[in-house]
Formats: C-alpha cells, structure tokens, sequence
C-alpha cells in the first residue's frame, strides 16, 4: 500500500466574498414631495418666529399700566338696620385714571359693592363705557341693599358701630375689561379695586376723606 504524504491542514480558514455587482448600493433619496414639505415646515415656522417676536417687543414698547382709582367722595341717604337685615342707599363718586399714552381701555361690565366686615351689604351695576388714553372717568354708582340677611356677630358690630356715628366700609369695583392698541384688542381681564376704609359719616355733615384705592388683576 502506497503511504500518505499529505500533511493535515492547521491554518485560519478564509473566505473572500466577491461584489457581483461592482458597486455599493447608496440609500434610496426622499420624494420631491417629502422634500418640499420640509421646505413648507420650515419657513413656516421662520414666518410665525418673525411675527411672535414682532409682537412682543410692540407689547413690551407699549405695555399699558394698571387704570388709577380714588374714592373721592360717598354719603349715606337711607340705613335701617333691624331685625338681623339692613336696608341702605349710598352713593359714591369714584375717579377713574387711565394713564396710557397709546392704550384705550374697554370696560363691559362692572359690578359696585359695599362691604362691611367683608360682608356684602348693598351693590350696583355700573354702565359699560370706553375710557380713552389718558382720560379721568368719573363713576357715580348708587348702591343699594334691601333688606340684607347679615350673620348675627356682623350684625351686632354693624348695629353697635352705626350707634356711633358712622360706618367704616369698604368699597370694590369689579369689573370685565380689555386693552386696545390702534386696531388691536386683547383678551377680557378681571379687574378688582378695592376701596378699604372708607369712613361714612351717618349725619351727612362731615365729607367722606378722599383716598387712593387699590387696583388687582
């Protein structure tokens, strides 16, 4: 028998993998369509950027400031006070500053209302007007209650205080209103002024000191 010379094999194997085709395939490229969206999103977004920062920066040049109000005046004309209710009527003259130079200011509604011991006793509703830039509006609302359920311990105060002479009470305007600029108008805002203090004098014969009231939104 003939001896075998063939010696076993103890290299790494290797396998070469040949391109049949001779060339890389790249990835497929979007549609026209697709392209032309992002383009549209794009400048949109570019559009809409230029106009927010437009209008913030007038919002900021012409930011309006808070309206000012005084009590400048108020007298009691009826108070009955029994039987755990009160029935009054009482006027007021309420000053109303708008201090923008650029701003008007719509008011289209607005509710007066008498507060003793931060309990309502008598309120009014006041028409609804514009109030242009730089203007003193006057606002004489006359308020009355009738026959006002009032909790005995504020009752009794109210009773006892009344027997004195006077009545401190506080005074609030709330009211619905919006800022415009040339053509443009906000959004409503809630409005609340508030009087407090405010000291009547039951005999008629010492005014009502004027005061400076204060304005929440």
């Amino acid at each position: 028998m003939a001896a075998d010379n063939s010696k076993p094999f103890s290299g790494p194997l290797r396998f070469e993998l040949s391109d049949t085709s001779g060339q890389i395939s790249s990835p497929p490229r979007p549609k026209c369509s697709v392209r032309l969206l992002r383009c549209f999103c794009a400048i949109s977004f570019a559009i809409l950027s230029v106009i927010a920062v437009a209008i913030f920066v007038t919002w900021l040049a012409i930011r309006p400031h808070k309206p000012k109000y005084h009590l400048d005046s108020g007298a009691v004309s009826r108070l009955a006070i029994s039987n755990g209710t009160i029935t009054t009527t009482m006027n007021f003259n309420i000053s109303s500053r708008n201090p923008n130079e650029r701003v008007g200011i719509f008011y289209d509604s607005m509710e007066a209302l008498v507060l003793y011991d931060t309990v309502k006793i008598a309120n009014a509703s006041v028409p609804k007007f514009f109030q242009s830039q730089k203007n003193t509006t006057v606002i004489s609302p006359v308020v009355r209650g009738q026959s006002v359920h009032v909790v005995p311990g504020t009752f009794t105060g109210l009773k006892a205080e009344s027997l004195t002479g006077q009545l401190v009470v506080e005074v609030k305007l709330i009211a619905r209103i919006r800022f415009q600029v040339a053509r443009w108008t906000s959004r409503h805002y809630k409005m609340r002024v508030s009087c407090a203090g405010a000291v009547l004098d039951l005999s008629g014969v010492k005014p009502l000191k004027p005061q400076k009231c204060m304005v929440y939104f």
